[in-house]
């Protein structure tokens, strides 16, 4: 899991993940979204390309291609550079709506909730059925 900075250089965050997160574990994601993040907002198209980058990168590595995390602000905004990647979409303030999200694998639905054996709120998120996530 990878928290995508809108500061520092697509390819030297892809190098970095690289070099920590193990190969052969869960699928890599990576994080889009502007809160929490420095205040540059870049235009759509330098977006698109630092996040392909990005992606690109790590899929070569790793032979799959990251799943993207976003807010639906990001979404909304940056729609064109998402298509066709495989999302878990944030959207904690609706119900799950997969025809909304069309293009989403995964639904952030809670960050309160709860799980039986840890302490405080935790994220709850639901799968598409069919998800191929873990193929």
């Amino acid at each position: 899991y990878h928290f995508f900075t809108l500061c520092r250089p697509a390819a030297e965050q892809a190098a970095w993940f690289l070099s920590v997160a193990p190969a052969g574990a869960l699928p890599a994601a990576v994080d889009l979204e502007f809160d929490a993040n420095c205040a540059a907002r870049p235009d759509p198209a330098t977006l698109a390309a630092d996040l392909g980058l990005f992606l690109d990168t790590v899929e070569r590595a790793r032979g799959r291609r990251p799943v993207v995390y976003v807010t639906g602000e990001v979404f909304r905004e940056h729609a064109d550079a998402l298509r066709g990647e495989t999302l878990w979409v944030r959207s904690i303030f609706h119900p799950v709506r997969w025809g909304v999200w069309a293009p989403a694998r995964v639904w952030q639905y809670s960050a309160m909730g709860r799980v039986a054996g840890i302490q405080g709120d935790v994220d709850r998120n639901a799968i598409r059925r069919g998800a191929w996530l873990l193929d």
